[in-house]
């Protein structure tokens, strides 16, 4: 088993899933649109982007300031075929 997919498993047990429900009404306004990705109350180093991350309850939402640089989204499937990996990386500051 890799690392990933060991960290999505724990993920799994501790937090439950919020099943996203097709509607035709216009997608509400998310209520902080600055959301950059989120974190998992308790497995610090699990970071999902704003897609991945917004259906599962109990995430805490973080601003680009609050990312770590250099970090990706860690969403998969449970066989490690489909990865999102998307850079959740904020601009470098000036040094």
């Amino acid at each position: 088993m890799t690392a990933p997919t060991a960290i999505r498993r724990a993920y799994r047990e501790t937090t439950p899933f919020q099943e996203a429900t097709m509607s035709t009404q216009p997608a509400p306004a998310p209520p902080h649109t600055a959301i950059a990705a989120y974190r998992h109350p308790d497995l610090a180093d699990v970071l999902l982007c704003a897609e991945h991350g917004k259906n599962w309850e109990g995430m805490i939402p973080m601003t680009s300031a609050e990312v770590p640089f250099g970090t990706f989204c860690g969403w998969g499937t449970d066989d490690d075929m489909t990865v999102c990996g998307r850079a959740l990386h904020k601009k470098r500051s000036g040094r």
